[in-house]
């Protein structure tokens, strides 16, 4: 079980299953049944320090999300390939991932209907990055 995000929480960076460093968003929702078995989000991350080429941290305007829709018991409709929004650092412009460590992040995600607009959003203030990436490694983490 992941520990739900909140405003001051700590978000720990981690190798993702793609071999790269991310910073995972584990979303939880119900209650509807989602076109074509996929939801899209939108995300923006500003960190204090840390502006990119286009001015944020990470920026994904349409951010697609595989979802598992059960229908009861152990029966399960639709595909699953992910289970989290997988955030990576902008590494083109930051060689070492361990700055980040202790830096303040400001989260905002937006669900999305199919048309592309927002239907829920949820922001997040003073998340603590937690970036102690181990000496010597390099772009992949495993």
């Amino acid at each position: 079980m992941q520990t739900p995000m909140a405003n001051g929480s700590t978000w720990p960076i981690t190798c993702g299953g793609q071999g790269s460093w991310m910073f995972p968003v584990f979303p939880a929702m119900g209650g509807f049944t989602p076109a074509q078995g996929m939801v899209s989000f939108a995300v923006d991350i500003q960190v204090e320090g840390f502006t990119g080429p286009g001015g944020q941290f990470h920026l994904s305007p349409m951010y697609p999300y595989d979802v598992e829709c059960s229908s009861g018991g152990e029966t399960f409709d639709g595909g699953f390939t992910h289970d989290c929004i997988a955030i990576l650092p902008p590494d083109e412009y930051l060689e070492d991932l361990s700055v980040l460590d202790g830096a303040i992040a400001a989260v905002h995600i937006d669900l999305l209907d199919p048309e592309g607009n927002a239907v829920a959003s949820v922001d997040f203030a003073d998340v603590v990055l937690s970036a102690e990436v181990r000496p010597g490694s390099e772009d992949f983490c495993f």
